[in-house]
């Protein structure tokens, strides 16, 4: 009796089992059920990341995986696989401030698909905001290259390669009030932090002017060498750091007070970015050729850190709270993509990770907002015509604002006290700027990062 229960009970489970096969081989796979409504906060403000997760029963116990309609026009990839009932999530950050409904859709192992869950409502505010929308295109000399602007942010000084000047930018209405004559192929531009003098590198003239701003008049001419390129003024306004690069790669110290050069460095092969940290304690210098980034004390002008960082590094930046400065490279060693690291300080330690930029080819200018919470990146390319924009200390790219589809060339990169950023054009001989779409609606020059690279 028991052996022929046994048999009955399992010709039961096998039939069950194989109508189940059939029904699914023709497409008879019970959908899950409708998501749970997610779970996340009820407001938060734009520009951050936040998670919501949710919950899905499948009739036929299958794994399920979730996606998420963000409201925002934007809906999420599919989660992992989780057990039927398990929740998951994912996580979105809102670039402009409305109040969205955040819907899910859940999907079985088998493909499918159920009906979306209720909407859970999420209030947004207007939070940090980066630059994100190209507001004015100006037109200056041939070959920009180098941007600078004064502390006050009232100007911006920009150096033509082609047109042996330094041309002035009212930020106020983004007028062209000055063009200063100072020498053969201005490269790079530096202001003091009392924004009374700029700093100009003369590629091939091999010196560097002085330029008074009160009058915007050259009122000194400093001999460095054929090649001198990038500079940086300490922001104790003691000295002005000159990298050249070619038959001789050194960094020049130049003494604010008498003008005159007082010290040099060799930190490596094609130094060519360059930057002071906050306390004016340190100069880090990127050697392009050796794949290095170098750190000078000031003090003594002494080399006491010396990092390989990847192929290529240009773009360096202090962060505002002085414990690091980051770096552009066109490749990393472990990736084999551009991206953007750093360098603890004082201990002068590359951090293990970074944000990958993509396959680009040489990430260059950078420039750091004004609390240091993001970095917008420029490509030496011609063909590009966007600025990256990353958060540097959560290794994310943020996203990309574009110059409406035009080719500009993107070299140089500085941004104002008010974060409105200022983008050299060496390629058609403007300067773009950078400004913000207020939050409260899509802007065409701004795209989100969506993981693609």
């Amino acid at each position: 009796m028991r052996a022929k229960f046994g048999l009955v009970a399992a010709l039961l489970l096998l039939g069950f089992v194989i109508l189940l096969t059939c029904r699914r081989a023709h497409g008879f796979d019970t959908a899950p059920d409708a998501p749970a409504t997610p779970v996340g906060p009820s407001s938060g403000a734009c520009d951050s990341l936040y998670l919501f997760t949710t919950s899905a029963v499948d009739p036929d116990s299958d794994s399920v995986a979730y996606r998420f309609d963000w409201g925002d026009g934007e809906v999420s990839d599919w989660t992992r696989f989780v057990a039927s009932g398990e929740s998951a999530g994912a996580e979105h950050v809102w670039y402009y401030a409305r109040a969205c409904s955040v819907k899910a859709q859940a999907k079985d192992v088998h493909g499918a698909l159920s009906d979306w869950s209720g909407a859970y409502a999420m209030e947004l505010r207007s939070g940090p905001r980066f630059a994100d929308s190209v507001v004015a295109r100006i037109e200056v000399g041939m070959s920009p290259t180098g941007v600078a602007a004064l502390p006050s942010g009232e100007y911006v000084y920009v150096a033509c390669q082609d047109d042996g000047a330094v041309w002035v930018i009212q930020t106020s209405d983004n007028t062209v009030v000055a063009r200063i004559l100072v020498g053969w192929s201005p490269w790079s531009v530096a202001a003091t932090p009392d924004g009374q003098y700029v700093y100009a590198t003369n590629f091939y003239g091999g010196t560097v002017s002085v330029i008074r701003t009160s009058d915007n008049q050259v009122v000194d001419t400093i001999g460095v060498g054929v090649g001198v390129s990038e500079i940086a003024v300490l922001p104790n306004g003691k000295f002005a750091y000159a990298c050249q690069q070619g038959e001789v790669d050194k960094v020049h110290v130049i003494s604010t007070d008498s003008n005159a050069v007082v010290a040099t460095v060799e930190p490596g092969s094609w130094p060519v970015g360059i930057c002071a940290t906050p306390n004016s304690e340190y100069v880090a210098v990127a050697c392009c050729g050796g794949g290095r980034v170098v750190f000078v004390r000031t003090q003594d002008n002494a080399i006491v850190g010396d990092m390989s960082v990847g192929d290529s590094p240009w773009g360096v930046a202090a962060d505002p709270q002085g414990d690091r400065v980051y770096f552009s490279i066109e490749c990393d060693h472990n990736w084999g993509a551009a991206g953007i690291g750093s360098i603890t300080v004082p201990d002068f330690k590359v951090a293990d990770t970074m944000a990958l930029l993509g396959y680009e080819d040489f990430p260059q200018a950078v420039a750091m907002s004004p609390g240091g919470r993001y970095m917008y990146v420029v490509f030496e390319d011609p063909m590009y015509s966007q600025v990256t924009v990353v958060e540097p200390r959560r290794n994310r790219i943020v996203g990309y604002v574009f110059d409406n589809g035009a080719y500009p060339g993107p070299y140089g990169i500085t941004c104002l006290p008010d974060g409105r950023v200022y983008v050299a054009n060496w390629e058609d001989e403007t300067v773009t700027v950078l400004g913000f779409s207020g939050g409260t609606a899509r802007n065409t020059h701004f795209r989100p990062y969506r993981g693609e690279r």
